[in-house]
């Protein structure tokens, strides 16, 4: 039996509802209300379980801030409006089976959120998960887009499995320390200082980039292998690979990229090797900015499929 049960449709947008909410009961339990409404249970202090099993939405700062909530069950949510779950300090996984859209800052410093399932959602908004520092990975089959800095600062996750994202913004994953795992077998774009930060990378293959932008990867100090097979262009003005010290090789196509400027891969060994099919050496030697690389580093031909 749980402390409130109440039949209304919404929760917090009109002052009758916002009324009935007392912020002393620690268990919420309703099943017919349809919608949460905006910072309906923001701040409640005690406030450790809900299960809304008919609700389809989630209001902007919905559950802001509530400090022991662990346990939520709201199966039908299909959107999740901005700050619903930030600073919820105790919940440590969420499951949203139906959720297509996850609004900006929705989780933020979730310090002990350690689990992530939106097998529907297509969208991740800008910082959503920012600083959610216990986040070990995140499989998303169906997501097409991440906001700005979406994982800032995951500092324990790990692996990434994102197979339809397309489009990222930039600083995706920023400082995300413990990262190994990277597929992104659609990613079209890799965004201004996407990986920065991402000291524990050491191997990366993104098949459909195309464009590469600055500071994508500073400081990977471990990256040592990345296969770039269809990247057209690299925004030379920045270096892509700041104080990437170990990069031993980067795998480019037959057709020189678009290479912006001459500082794309300042701080990248002299030993690094750049691979390239074969026969597509006098292209390089001869385009714009890869010309004076091709006399610094080794341009090495081989066959491929």
């Amino acid at each position: 039996m749980s402390d409130f049960q109440n039949t209304i449709d919404l929760l917090g947008d009109d002052v009758t509802a916002t009324t009935i909410i007392d912020r002393s009961i620690k268990t919420y339990d309703d099943n017919i209300l349809k919608r949460i409404g905006n910072y309906a249970f923001c701040n409640a202090p005690v406030l450790t379980s809900v299960n809304f099993p008919s609700v389809k939405i989630i209001g902007e700062h919905a559950f802001e801030n509530c400090s022991v909530l662990v346990n939520t069950n709201i199966p039908l949510a299909t959107n999740i409006g901005s700050y619903a779950f930030a600073r919820c300090n105790e919940l440590t996984s969420v499951e949203f089976l139906s959720v297509t859209s996850i609004g900006n800052y929705a989780f933020q410093y979730c310090r002990k959120l350690t689990s992530i399932y939106f097998p529907s959602a297509t969208t991740i908004g800008e910082r959503t998960f920012d600083n959610c520092s216990s986040l070990t990975s995140v499989r998303a089959l169906l997501v097409t887009k991440i906001g700005v800095s979406a994982f800032n600062s995951c500092i324990s996750l790990t692996d990434i499995n994102l197979p339809s994202l397309t489009t990222s913004g930039s600083q995706g994953f920023y400082g995300c320390k413990k990262l190994i795992n990277v597929i992104l077998p659609s990613l079209t774009a890799v965004a201004f200082q996407m990986f920065s930060g991402c000291v524990a990378l050491t191997d990366i293959t993104l098949p459909l980039a195309t464009t590469i932008e600055g500071y994508s990867f500073t400081d990977c100090t471990q990256l040592a292998n990345i296969n770039l097979p269809s990247v057209t262009k690299i925004n030379g003005q920045y270096s892509s690979f700041l104080n990437c010290k170990a990069l031993a090789s980067v795998h480019l196509p037959a057709t020189p990229p678009n290479l912006t400027g001459a500082k794309a891969f300042n701080d990248v060994p002299t030993t690094c090797v750049f691979y390239i099919p074969r026969g597509s050496l006098a292209a390089y030697q001869s385009a714009t900015n890869w010309s004076s690389l091709t006399s610094t580093y080794t341009f090495t031909e081989e066959d491929r499929e």
